[in-house]
């Protein structure tokens, strides 16, 4: 009958709308969740830039203290030389002065790609050590079990019964270093803000086959990642 056709056709209607309903419905949930992923994804990578950035800061203050410091000593060291040199000379006034020192000037060239070598069992060590701290959470001044990028490169070598000086900086200006090009498993590899030793904040060791292994910053993880030639990396990497 008419009635029961109405009917009929009322039903599929309905049937029809309430399942467009449910399809935009759930097109609706499923953008709600990705913007929601999304900001989730945002919030994260705004927190691992402001921890790097937090690090450098923190390593770049830790090695201004540091060079600070060293002038100061080098400072009294050349204040206590020149007052013993002032007290000598009054002592022996009779004396003629001597020679002046010639002053020789080594080019910042040669003195970096000075051919030095290391042992290779020791770099292996070296290695095996920094990667047996992949998983570590880095800690801002930390030398062991916990450490930030300089702890774990001089623990790293400690172990081999090499030392080095503490600090990133201290231990780019410390050591021998040879040209990027060149470098070798075991080597350490620095990165500068400014692309001079001054200021360097990050330093990390070459593992060979273009990796390396990093205590990379603040809320982060001892980790291997492939060399980063971009972001300051410096031309010259340093060998124990």
């Amino acid at each position: 009958t008419v009635a029961l056709e109405k009917k009929r056709q009322e039903g599929i209607e309905a049937e029809r709308r309430a399942r467009a309903e449910r399809i935009a419905k759930a097109k609706a949930v499923a953008a709600a969740q990705k913007a929601a992923r999304e900001k989730v994804a945002r919030e994260q990578a705004a927190r691992e830039k402001a921890a790097r950035e937090k690090a450098a800061r923190e390593e770049a203050a830790h090695e201004r203290a540091q060079q600070r410091a060293a002038a100061k000593r080098k400072a009294a060291r050349d204040h206590s030389s020149s007052s013993h040199r002032s007290h000598s000379s009054r002592t022996h006034h009779s004396s003629p002065d001597p020679a002046p020192e010639r002053t020789h000037t080594v080019s910042h060239t040669v003195s970096h790609s000075a051919p030095v070598s290391h042992s290779s069992s020791g770099a292996s060590q070296a290695m095996s050590f920094a990667r047996s701290k992949v998983g570590t959470w880095y800690l801002w001044g930390g030398t062991g079990p916990r450490y930030d990028c300089s702890g774990l490169t001089q623990a790293a070598w400690a172990s081999a019964g090499v030392t080095i000086p503490r600090t990133s900086g201290a231990q780019y200006v410390g050591l021998s270093r040879v040209p990027l090009s060149s470098m070798r498993p075991g080597d350490l590899i620095f990165y500068s803000s400014n692309g001079y030793s001054s200021g360097i904040h990050h330093v990390t060791m070459y593992l060979g086959g273009g990796m390396m292994v990093e205590a990379p910053h603040t809320g982060a993880q001892v980790r291997v990642v492939s060399v980063r030639y971009s972001g300051g990396i410096m031309p010259y990497v340093a060998r124990p």
